[in-house]
């Protein structure tokens, strides 16, 4: 059964027992994304790494982290805890430290396509709403912003603080990271994300829109 099938208080009770489980006494962060960006990968490898960093021992349990939320009170986010967003950035608080991961929306939709495909539209509809998107999966293939990008890449630029980081540029930054969430950051081999989408297939202005907005935007901020 997939986690989002589950009760969202049974997906957080156990985020909050793999939290005991590694427990660390590093502040809380949370991952943002744009969708489809890594973001997962990214939870995952930041909780090996605190029980990497904790134990000693190099295997990589499968850990639980924090389910996508809207929590602007302080007091929901525990120590050592990794918790999963693509709320924008109005919705967490700034004192947290926070990791915006984006990249080419062209890889993004075609990712969120496949999974529609994959586990299907009530999966679609859950991810749309959790990116605050004003579209249904009735909207795919239209020309609009389905995945809400353009929001979310302003929302999270214009953020005091926090990382804002490409997916593909995680590999070359893993000290400056590891710096910021306060342990030593193992990632996974880099695999190259790629998408079937042509660029002459018809992707519409509003991706094409999207696409400038991917190529202009500054790699990497450590704010």
């Amino acid at each position: 059964m997939r986690w989002w099938n589950l009760n969202p208080n049974i997906k957080a009770l156990a985020a909050e027992m793999s939290r005991v489980i590694y427990y660390v006494n590093n502040e809380p962060v949370v991952i943002a994304s744009t969708g489809r960006s890594g973001s997962t990968m990214l939870c995952r490898a930041i909780m090996n790494s605190y029980f990497q960093s904790r134990t000693k021992l190099s295997i990589n349990p499968r850990f639980v982290f924090y389910p996508a939320f809207c929590k602007k009170n302080l007091s929901y986010y525990r120590h050592g805890g990794v918790y999963k967003t693509h709320m924008l950035a109005t919705h967490v608080p700034n004192e947290l430290k926070t990791i915006f991961i984006y990249d080419d929306p062209v890889i993004s939709y075609k990712s969120f396509n496949n999974c529609v495909v994959k586990y299907g539209s009530p999966w679609g509809e859950q991810h749309l709403k959790n990116l605050e998107s004003r579209y249904s999966i009735s909207d795919l293939g239209a020309d609009v912003d389905i995945l809400n990008y353009k929001e979310q890449m302003s929302s999270w630029f214009s953020r005091k603080s926090g990382v804002v980081i490409r997916f593909s540029e995680l590999w070359d930054n893993t000290e400056d990271l590891s710096d910021y969430i306060g342990v030593n950051l193992k990632l996974p081999l880099l695999t190259e994300r790629t998408s079937s989408i042509s660029e002459a297939d018809v992707l519409g202005n509003t991706l094409n829109e999207l696409r400038n907005i991917y190529d202009g935007a500054t790699k990497v901020m450590i704010k």
